[in-house]
């Protein structure tokens, strides 16, 4: 795994540790077991690793999540995004100096029957989960959940890739 992609999971960690804290009610922040891998999410992003991350503390098993990314992948109802459609640089541009956020970004799809799938998404998820991804990933936007009402966004290394980053990114839309 390269150093850019180690940073944007650290990156993911501090969210999750920031917006959990010490909770009863939140599973443990860290590096969560999840079957035979591992798992980083601060709820808008999440990463399945194959390998657990050094250095990183242990979290609460988040099973559930993994099996649910993992039907989200097999159902076959996310559409390849156009190349257009990533645009980091721009990306960017939507991020103030402190990472917050100045507008979301819309990204799109038309599926087989030529409905369009829309979703708006986090400038600052989305170039974490680039970063963590690796180098040219595959993006693909559909529906993975029970509700047709908002997409996800998988991004996915390339068959060539190497084994040892992200298995697959998973990054929920804003909902508002």
């Amino acid at each position: 795994m390269t150093q850019k992609q180690i940073r944007a999971m650290h990156r993911i960690l501090a969210r999750e540790r920031k917006s959990k804290g010490v909770n009863e009610f939140h599973p443990k922040p860290g590096l969560h077991p999840c079957y035979s891998q591992h798992l980083i999410s601060d709820d808008y992003v999440t990463i399945i690793l194959n390998q657990p991350l050094e250095g990183v503390p242990i979290g609460s098993r988040m099973d559930s999540m993994g099996g649910t990314i993992s039907r989200e992948c097999n159902r076959g109802l996310h559409y390849p995004l156009e190349d257009s459609e990533i645009n980091p640089d721009a990306w960017r541009q939507l991020k103030t100096r402190d990472g917050k956020d100045k507008n979301s970004v819309e990204l799109s799809v038309i599926d087989e029957d030529g409905e369009v799938i829309r979703g708006q998404f986090s400038p600052r998820c989305l170039l974490d989960a680039l970063d963590a991804a690796g180098k040219n990933p595959c993006f693909y936007l559909g529906y993975g959940g029970m509700t047709l009402r908002y997409p996800t966004l998988l991004i996915a290394p390339r068959e060539s890739a190497s084994n040892d980053g992200p298995d697959i990114v998973r990054v929920l839309p804003l909902r508002g």
